[in-house]
């Protein structure tokens, strides 16, 4: 972990558990297929820093690659100047997990950098979702990697 322990908190939900940096804010009213939506007090750079944890239903027959490349595609259409920089599938601890870094530009907030972690578990998909004002990357890098590292999701075996 390259984040200090102390600058993490533990969200708990319905199965699963992801450490989010110490005085973010956590939203209340989340809609359907959003387990936790983090932000952070203040904007760098005019955009505030968030993390977004989603889960959505998939079918059986859908594996990582599949959903992923399903996902490239949403992303393209949906965010505006959506450029894909790199996108590997990483082991972590014996999972098997989609890493995606990309870039987009966010209205009147400028360039955002969002990276984005994925994985299949049970019969669902978990996205961990975090952007970040291009120019202050850098200065969160290390902690939305530790978020990644540290998001637990309980087994749950497809029937």
């Amino acid at each position: 972990m390259r984040t200090p322990e102390s600058s993490l908190a533990t969200v708990s939900g319905p199965g699963f558990e992801l450490p989010v940096p110490v005085g973010w804010e956590l939203a209340d009213d989340l809609p359907d297929g959003v387990a936790v939506i983090a932000v952070e007090p203040t904007a760098a750079a005019g955009f505030r820093a968030n993390a977004v944890l989603t889960v959505e239903p998939l079918p059986r027959d859908v594996g990582l690659e599949s959903w992923q490349e399903t996902v490239d595609e949403q992303l393209a259409r949906e965010l505006p100047h959506f450029l894909l920089i790199d996108r590997e599938t990483v082991g972590d601890g014996g999972r098997r997990l989609m890493r995606r870094l990309g870039h987009h530009i966010g209205g009147e907030t400028g360039p955002v950098t969002m990276e984005q972690w994925a994985i299949i578990v049970g019969d669902n998909g978990y996205t961990l979702t975090a952007s970040v004002a291009t120019p202050a990357y850098d200065s969160l890098a290390d902690v939305f990697a530790d978020m990644a590292e540290g998001l637990y999701v309980r087994d749950e075996e497809r029937e």
